[in-house]
């Protein structure tokens, strides 16, 4: 339930939360430590105070890269509580030169800025700033920083999102957006109250760890930072808790929830990226959740529609779609097209980025690049993205039918299908598995044509023990082709 009639930032719910319950669980960190909200306010004041007093003022670009998580989070909330708009990075981003952390007003880092594209204003977030934090004393109006209202409509957060292709994109969301964004997914998974803590399995800088923040900071309720390997420690420890995976790293996450099913009913599960395959349904609800949900969506719209058990997702009431031909028009219910997306939390353009904004902003609407159709008013069905597809001599080939059934083959964690050109540029499909130990014998190559019979002749198999992957845990394809280049 919102305790404020207007949209806060969440800067303002860490202070509402440190006065009406100073004591209460707000940050568990793995390897670091347990942090109450007057504790986290008293952190986030103190820097607050530090920034202010170096001459970061609202409207400002505020960079944020550090390893370590407290003061990742500490650093992004008070750059929110001062106004400003913040955007995390990595250590590769500011040691490579990332062109971003150029346009940063301020840079706060634990690594130290590529020369060439350094900001005008860089703080090292070294041992020297987090003594200098420890002896500042708080006082009433450090803490009031905490409760400035805050403009609804003003940028308040950039992504930055890959993907598959490893090129970054930038978008940015206001305040209202990303509160939008916390009150549907309570209203999907029931994960409004206090005692519903958020299990986060990716680290800051990813984009799916700064909504957990939000969300926690929203509700009153406490982060959990803790990577996947270590999950079966928090089944043994949370009654309640709300946790998202990427679908690639589901079976990891079901081999670390093998105890606590007593508890399943107060227990929520998000999965994005791709979708469940349905031998996995059984395993999830109700013996280990008493909720799971498949989510599309897209970085630049954030909660969008959700699905279960092989359903259509169901689009979200104030949310919309439509499926168009190669050519824009808008497609008849029923058929394959691109699907395009829109709704309140849709970033309206990729920021410096007039060309990618052109082709993907059309009409108040999102392409996607994906394909799917919908069956029903308000329901879609995906196929696939639509730059994934293989052409294999004129024959069309769509990947995520043909890799379904490759996950199900015995000992095979997660599979892909890429095409790769051979040295008279025929396109040559690839078949690439991913598992533990897994070697390329007679048997696993006949079992691998089998699940991809129909699609052509023949094809390439490659077996690997890890796949590349980005932040999140999506395998990049691109890296995967530039990988088993010249092979065919």
């Amino acid at each position: 339930m919102n305790h404020f009639q207007s949209v806060r930032s969440s800067a303002n719910w860490l202070e509402h939360w440190a006065r009406t319950g100073p004591d209460d669980t707000a940050l568990v960190i793995e390897g670091v430590g347990v942090f109450s909200f007057g504790a986290l306010a008293d952190r986030v004041a103190a820097m607050a105070r530090v920034l202010a007093e170096a001459g970061v003022q609202p409207g400002m670009l505020v960079g944020v890269e550090a390893a370590d998580q407290l003061m990742h989070i500490v650093a992004l909330l008070a750059g929110n509580a001062l106004g400003t708009c913040t955007v995390s990075f990595g250590a590769e981003d500011v040691i490579g030169g990332d062109s971003l952390v150029g346009r940063c007003d301020w840079l706060l880092s634990e690594a130290s800025p590529q020369a060439a594209v350094a900001p005008g204003h860089w703080l090292p977030l070294d041992q020297a700033l987090i003594d200098r934090l420890a002896q500042c004393v708080v006082t009433t109006e450090d803490r009031a920083r905490l409760a400035v209202p805050v403009d609804p409509a003003a940028l308040t957060r950039i992504t930055r999102s890959s993907g598959t292709t490893g090129d970054k994109k930038a978008f940015g969301h206001s305040t209202a957006q990303l509160e939008s964004q916390v009150t549907v997914r309570q209203a999907v998974f029931g994960q409004a109250g206090r005692e519903v803590a958020a299990v986060c399995l990716y680290p800051f800088p990813t984009y799916v760890a700064y909504h957990n923040l939000i969300g926690c900071m929203h509700n009153g309720s406490a982060l959990c930072l803790v990577s996947i390997q270590n999950f079966d420690r928090v089944v043994a420890e949370l009654p309640a808790f709300f946790v998202g995976v990427v679908q690639g790293q589901l079976p990891l996450l079901l081999s670390k929830y093998q105890r606590g099913f007593e508890h399943a009913p107060t227990r929520r599960l998000n999965i994005i990226g791709a979708e469940v395959p349905a031998e996995l349904w059984d395993q999830l609800c109700p013996i280990r959740f008493g909720a799971a949900h498949n989510a599309y969506t897209t970085s630049e719209m954030n909660a969008f529609a959700f699905g279960t058990r092989g359903e259509p997702y169901r689009i979200l009431p104030d949310s919309a779609a439509r499926i168009v031909g190669e050519d824009g028009a808008v497609l008849p219910m029923g058929r394959v097209g691109l699907i395009e997306i829109r709704g309140p939390r849709m970033t309206s353009a990729y920021m410096w980025n007039p060309e990618l904004t052109q082709k993907h902003f059309v009409d108040g609407w999102f392409r996607t690049f994906d394909l799917g159709c919908m069956p029903a008013p308000g329901q879609l069905v995906v196929a696939g993205r639509g730059d994934d597809v293989i052409n294999i001599g004129g024959i069309k080939v769509m990947p995520s039918v043909y890799e379904t059934r490759l996950r199900a083959i015995a000992g095979v964690r997660d599979a892909v299908l890429i095409g790769i050109p051979d040295q008279n540029q025929m396109t040559q499909l690839h078949v690439v598995v991913e598992g533990d130990g897994l070697t390329m014998d007679a048997a696993l190559m006949a079992a691998i044509r089998q699940a991809v019979a129909g699609t052509c002749d023949d094809c390439w198999a490659h077996a690997v023990e890890k796949m590349p992957r980005t932040e999140t845990g999506k395998v990049r394809r691109g890296v995967l082709r530039d990988m088993f280049a010249g092979s065919a």
